[in-house]
């Protein structure tokens, strides 16, 4: 916080790796799981991710007609998949209900599963983030959609498979776990 306010005061923007935000909420969520009393610091971090990463973004695209093909609302845009995949999970694994990150996340998440973009998702990661948007009980607007097209992305893959193994969602990495 201290090199931050430094940062700021000379007009260095801050910069944060994906990876160090998404082991630091899965840390500070995992202590919240045995100490209640930290649940006020995990809140209070992920209200900063929000504001850090989300703050210039003026609103979110929420009907499904629009695109986000503007790189100015894909604040994810940068990130891997799997600190996209680590951030869900952490939030889901403390039921942080942060419906703005939440929704920009399954955003970014919908649009490399319709997309194909270079960024392409396992098949694990996919059945993880159904698995987080069940959790949280997840169900409108960009999370809707978020399933229809993890749903069609899987199918897709495992019908691929298929012709190549008598067990296709294994095949594809859906085990036991994933399947549950």
């Amino acid at each position: 916080a201290i090199a931050v306010a430094k940062n700021e005061k000379i007009g260095i923007a801050p910069s944060f790796l994906s990876r160090d935000i998404s082991q630091l909420v899965w840390s500070i969520g995992t202590l919240q799981s045995d100490n209640f009393r930290l649940s006020e610091s995990l809140a209070s971090f992920v209200d900063s991710i929000a504001l850090y990463w989300l703050g210039t973004t003026q609103k979110l695209i929420d009907s499904e007609s629009d695109t986000l093909t503007n790189e100015r609302n894909r604040p994810f845009l940068d990130w891997s998949n799997t600190d996209l995949v680590q951030l869900a999970i952490s939030l889901g694994h403390g039921r942080m209900d942060h419906q703005v990150l939440l929704t920009a996340l399954f955003q970014e998440a919908t649009y490399r599963l319709e997309y194909n973009s270079r960024r392409c998702f396992q098949e694990w990661e996919v059945s993880v983030l159904l698995w987080v948007q069940a959790r949280l009980y997840l169900k409108d607007g960009s999370y809707e959609q978020f399933t229809k097209t993890a749903v069609r992305w899987l199918r897709q893959r495992s019908l691929s498979a298929s012709a190549s193994s008598a067990f296709p969602l294994q095949q594809i990495g859906i085990r036991d776990q994933e399947k549950a």
